[in-house]
């Protein structure tokens, strides 16, 4: 049953007095601040601060639901008897209230709950936060652990580059120390190489003089005329140089012997293969070099001597490039045209041996002052002498150390007779570092001798092994063996001084030259 006063309706639909449930409570007779029962109440009035208690609706606690659904089968509810109309304005403005209250709490709940959903989602996204702030952490440490790593070996790579800086410096310094002993020109070639390229030039010469020595013409005589033109290179006495003429066999031996002294006075160390641009320093330098290969002995400090042939191997350097400036067109003339003039001059002193005219005579002797002219400039360039030793005189006793018995049919032995040089020795003194120049020479390819008189009877070449002869002398160690007979030597010594300015002035000057084109 409910608390509410109830108002009767009879079944003709007039309104009765006021029914009073069991229980009930006439609000009409309630005292406003009291409870329903008459007591008086600690609460304020409804009008006083808050809105009157809401009347139960039908179904709540207090209110039968049959008489509540009967009232709702029986049509609408009939207007509540005995309450005033101020009463049913408070009673909707509080209704009204309410559901206002309940529409802003349940805004607020959905706010409530928009509220936590932002927050789980932000405490998410701080969360997702933290595990990248912690994995980044996590690379800082192995980069920074990197970092230190990579410091610890940069720091140890630095030192091992000190250390080696270090060495290094000290190694320069060593070799600066030692640069009078160790320094090593361009152009340095091994023994072997510059032997065999003498042996070619060797094998080319004989090849030529068996070609144009051997004719089928005999009892040729040599001329006075002719006799002084050869005896100016071939040292050799008029009845030996007409003896090797005169036989067809042997003709080829005076050929090879005529040729070697002649390429020793005319090609050899006199620079023919330079540009004539430098032919005037060329011409120095050669002087320069023959006082200077005279005027050196024992007494001469070691490092004079490596300085100078230093200096001569790097200015023959200079010359090759001074060559090379030039138009190689007007160069390669000017070497064709040297070879072909001494050729000629060769060829005009030949005459007097062979009676050869063949179109290949010419062309052959051609080649051939090519390849001294390519040797020659080999020998100039290195740092060690290379020079020719000849016999001084005719005949002289064999040296096996020294010499080698060509075609001989007797065994050669000390007291053996050689009567021509066949080709000479190659000598080399000193090293391409500079040093062991106050050291003896070395004979590297030995000289290669006649030792029997031609058309003579084999018992007179068989005395001649009996006989002994003092005109042979080996190279003194001061003294290189291209110039044991060379007449000029006592001259060239008293002019050795003014040469030695000279010539180191002008090869200054070229130097400094190259030096300032090249930049």
């Amino acid at each position: 049953m409910s608390d509410v006063n109830m108002v009767h309706r009879s079944p003709q639909g007039i309104e009765g007095p006021p029914r009073t449930t069991p229980g009930g409570i006439n609000y009409e007779e309630r005292i406003p601040g009291s409870y329903p029962d008459g007591r008086p109440s600690s609460r304020p009035a409804p009008n006083a601060h808050h809105p009157p208690n809401p009347p139960p609706r039908p179904g709540s606690a207090g209110v039968p639901p049959g008489e509540n659904s009967g009232q709702r089968r029986g049509g609408s509810i009939p207007p509540k008897r005995g309450i005033s109309t101020e009463h049913g304005v408070q009673f909707e403005a509080n209704t009204v209230a309410i559901d206002e209250w309940r529409r802003l709490c349940a805004q607020l709940e959905r706010e409530v709950n928009e509220e936590r959903q932002k927050a789980r989602e932000a405490q998410v996204t701080m969360q997702g936060a933290s595990d990248d702030a912690e994995h980044w952490h996590e690379q800082y440490r192995e980069e920074k652990k990197s970092h230190e790593k990579a410091r610890a070996a940069l720091q140890k790579s630095t030192e091992d580059a000190r250390y080696w800086q270090v060495q290094l410096q000290l190694a320069t310094e060593d070799d600066n120390a030692d640069t009078a002993k160790t320094r090593q020109v361009r152009s340095q070639l091994e023994d072997s190489e510059i032997i065999t390229q003498t042996q070619r030039l060797r094998l080319q010469i004989r090849d030529f003089a068996v070609l144009h020595g051997e004719c089928n013409e005999n009892n040729l005589r040599v001329s006075p005329e002719g006799q002084a033109a050869l005896a100016k290179y071939l040292h050799a006495d008029r009845n030996t140089l007409g003896s090797y003429v005169r036989s067809g066999a042997t003709r080829p031996a005076i050929l090879k012997a005529f040729i070697w002294a002649f390429l020793r006075s005319e090609i050899f160390d006199r620079y023919l293969w330079a540009p004539p641009s430098v032919d005037e320093a060329a011409r120095s330098l050669r002087l320069y070099l023959e006082a200077m290969d005279a005027k050196h002995t024992a007494s001469v400090a070691p490092e004079a001597q490596q300085r100078f042939h230093i200096w001569r191997a790097e200015t023959s350097g200079l010359i090759l490039d001074a060559k090379n400036l030039k138009d190689k067109r007007k160069a390669e003339h000017s070497h064709r045209s040297a070879i072909a003039k001494t050729a000629q001059s060769l060829a005009g002193h030949l005459k007097y041996i062979t009676p050869a005219k063949s179109d290949k005579f010419i062309t052959s002797l051609e080649r051939l002052i090519d390849s001294a002219f390519s040797l020659d400039q080999i020998f100039s360039q290195q740092v060690a002498r290379w020079s020719w030793y000849f016999l001084s005189s005719s005949p002289c006793n064999f040296d096996p150390d020294m010499m080698d018995m060509v075609d001989c049919t007797m065994q050669p032995g000390p007291e053996r007779l050689v009567y021509l040089t066949l080709a000479p020795a190659l000598v080399k003194r000193g090293r391409s570092s500079g040093d062991e120049f106050d050291l003896a020479p070395e004979v590297r390819l030995q000289m290669e001798v006649d030792g029997h008189i031609p058309g003579a009877h084999p018992s007179q070449n068989a005395q001649n092994t009996n006989t002994t002869h003092s005109s042979y002398a080996a190279p003194p160690a001061h003294v290189p063996a291209s110039h044991t007979q060379t007449p000029q030597t006592t001259k060239l010594s008293r002019v050795s001084k003014g040469l030695q300015t000279e010539g180191a002035s002008m090869f200054k000057t070229l130097k400094d030259n190259w030096q300032g084109k090249n930049r």
